[in-house]
């Protein structure tokens, strides 16, 4: 991308699946200069705190795809074993998909939805 497009610096934002894909990027691939990971931890590595880039990971309280427990477990591993910045931020009384523009059961402007999207646009891009 940096030869083709001309880009100065490449990011990764993911959602659900593609949040495991963005945290996979950032441990194994420090070019690309930072992470979004929305909904989603890499959990068949042992080696998964271990980022190389800044990243960012959004969750919903009350995600019934992902249990709270995975998220506070990896806030604790990066604690101990991260040296690059990180942020978890667990949003209070929302589910699975809660940054997403489309789903139906969601009021776009709620202020977490609106915090996660600027956080998601801001923190590291």
């Amino acid at each position: 991308m940096k030869e083709q497009c001309g880009a100065k610096h490449i990011g990764a934002v993911g959602f659900c699946w593609g949040g495991v894909a963005t945290h996979y990027l950032a441990l194994q691939y420090p070019e690309v200069k930072a992470g979004v990971s929305v909904y989603r931890i890499v959990r068949e590595r042992e080696d998964r705190y271990e980022l190389k880039v800044p990243t960012l990971f959004i969750f919903g309280e009350k995600d019934e795809v992902i249990p709270l427990d995975q998220e506070s477990v990896l806030e604790a591993k990066l604690k101990e074993k991260c040296t690059t910045d990180y942020q978890v931020k667990i949003f209070p009384g929302q589910t699975h998909g809660f940054v997403q523009c489309k789903r139906e059961d969601i009021n776009p402007t709620e202020p977490s939805i609106l915090e996660a999207r600027t956080d998601m646009r801001n923190k590291y891009m």
